[in-house]
């Protein structure tokens, strides 16, 4: 599986040039696993130092003519987040993560589970979706709702744990369905937000689940959820 890298240079130590300065750069697309290739200093005017990967990856040249080399450049490489790719292939777009409606905190961890407060249906740059399934809004769109409200979780995992590739797996989801009296289609419902969960997380969003009905929820949204995560230590 192909990834893609970005490469920073810092130089922490000032470099004197006493002549001409070239440099040049290569970037390909490259296979996981970036090794050091090899390190060579003359005892002359110039410095070379290349970095490879394992194919054709990506390959950095950096050449000093006629200088005299003081410190040695950091190369330092960010492998973007699987899983955000996985997103995006799939058309989702995470929203931002909102302010708690009320005096706690999104999510707190114990150990190397996170537990979520509930969450709400807030798709990406558009406002807060309200109405109770069963007389304002049908199953299918509470359905649409509940995915809402699972890239609302896992946006506020992202911005706790700094990587959604960290995530083990969903432990357990529990949803609440604000519903009309004799409503039973709550599954079907909170099915919106598991099914989700499983396109992006594979078997990592394997999940145990509860789905509630209730006469009434804050802000009268359709559906709020709260998740039990298990991320790396």
């Amino acid at each position: 599986m192909m990834c893609e890298y970005l490469l920073t240079i810092i130089c922490t130590v000032p470099v004197s040039i006493t002549s001409s300065m070239v440099v040049c750069f290569f970037f390909f697309q490259a296979e996981d696993g970036i090794r050091d290739a090899q390190e060579s200093r003359g005892l002359g005017d110039v410095y070379k130092r290349q970095v490879s990967t394992q194919s054709t990856g990506i390959k950095t040249a950096l050449m000093l003519s006629h200088g005299t080399l003081l410190a040695r450049p950091r190369f330092a490489f960010h492998r973007l987040s699987s899983t955000l790719k996985r997103i995006e292939e799939l058309g989702y777009t995470l929203p931002a993560v909102g302010a708690p409606k009320g005096s706690y905190v999104p999510v707190t961890r114990v150990g190397n589970l996170l537990f979520t407060a509930g969450h709400l249906p807030t798709p990406a740059g558009a406002d807060l979706i309200t109405g109770k399934v069963g007389e304002d809004l049908s199953v299918e769109e509470g359905n649409k709702a509940a995915e809402y409200v699972a890239l609302s979780l896992l946006a506020t995992i992202q911005q706790e744990i700094g990587d959604l590739d960290k995530i083990k797996r969903i432990v357990k989801l529990v949803g609440f369905v604000n519903c009309t009296d004799g409503f039973a289609q709550q599954p079907q419902v909170i099915n919106g937000a598991s099914d989700l969960i499983g396109e992006v997380l594979g078997e990592r969003g394997v999940h145990a689940r509860s789905a509630v009905g209730t006469n009434a929820l804050p802000l009268n949204i359709p559906v709020e959820i709260e998740a039990i995560v298990e991320v790396e230590e």
